[in-house]
């Protein structure tokens, strides 16, 4: 019965409720696509149509939802508490690259799937959790996002309106967390112009924003001057 009330609220259903929620189009991939449906929780249970329904949950559903983690996902840690602001999709696609809160998908199932679409997303499969930044359970039933660590089969993901655990990759509340896809972000090299590089001009390249907490090493030819740029994203030689 536990399992059943838990998967129940991690999994839980929005319904219409007016103004409770807002869509939003501000937040994008590393293309500059628009994220579809995706919304602004910040007035959710906040409105006069159900007062009833809550912005988070109440202490105590909390803490019963974070003893059964604790006693059933036994890799599971606790990194902050219970909100309905962000999930999974945000959290791991958005919020982890320093994004605001919002909550991805909300009517759908396959709003996050832009990150990795090859002309709007920036994200690219690869084989394997250790060339990854993000993992995607790709299951109907899972339909879940995880970002890895530097702790290989452990990841960080958002619970549904539960807490953000940190968890053993194929250990947590969702079905088929076996059935995993990999992705890292696509680094292309775009520079100023493309002609050749002329004495004393100097050159712009630049990449994408890269994963938080990433940096990129350039090097040049020994005719080149570096002027700037080294481990940031634009370099000017």
């Amino acid at each position: 019965m536990k399992k059943f009330v838990y998967t129940l609220i991690i999994n839980i259903l929005f319904v219409s409720l007016g103004n409770s929620q807002t869509l939003i189009t501000s937040i994008h991939t590393p293309k500059g696509y628009t994220v579809p449906d995706t919304y602004d929780m910040t007035g959710y249970g906040k409105n006069s149509i159900d007062a009833s329904i809550k912005t988070d949950m109440s202490p105590s559903e909390l803490t019963s939802v974070q003893n059964y983690a604790a006693t059933t996902y036994t890799s599971s840690v606790l990194i902050s508490g219970s909100t309905y602001l962000y999930n999974c999709h945000s959290f791991a696609w958005n919020k982890s690259e320093q994004g605001p809160n919002c909550w991805i998908g909300l009517e759908t199932k396959t709003a996050e799937d832009i990150y990795w679409n090859p002309t709007q997303g920036g994200y690219i499969e690869v084989p394997s959790e250790d060339q990854a930044s993000k993992v995607s359970y790709y299951l109907t039933q899972s339909n879940h996002s995880a970002v890895t660590t530097h702790t290989l089969g452990i990841v960080r993901s958002k619970w549904g309106p539960s807490g953000l655990y940190e968890h053993a990759i194929g250990e947590g509340p969702y079905e088929g967390m076996d059935s995993r896809k990999y992705y890292k972000l696509r680094v292309d090299i775009s520079s100023t112009n493309h002609t050749a590089l002329c004495y004393n001009q100097s050159k712009i390249f630049t990449t994408p924003s890269l994963n938080l907490g990433e940096t990129y090493s350039w090097s040049c030819s020994d005719n080149l001057l570096p002027v700037s740029g080294q481990n940031t994203n634009t370099y000017t030689v």
